[in-house]
């Protein structure tokens, strides 16, 4: 749903502890990296409210 995000990997939901984790590749075409971040950080949060959201802004250095 996210022009710019590349890949997401890493996927883990602890449904006791109630954490979702995982790794999410942004493409370095982005003109604000962070804000693609920040917005699927939003958009989990609002469809998991009660899960605790983690997700780590990883790199593809094989982009060109």
């Amino acid at each position: 749903a996210h022009e710019h995000i590349l890949q997401m990997h890493g996927f883990h939901v602890n449904r006791a502890a109630k954490i979702i984790r995982f790794d999410l590749i942004i493409s370095f075409d982005a003109q604000d990296r962070k804000a693609v971040y920040d917005h699927v950080l939003q958009d989990v949060k609002e469809i998991y409210p009660d899960y605790q959201v983690q997700i780590t802004m990883d790199t593809d250095f094989s982009e060109t």
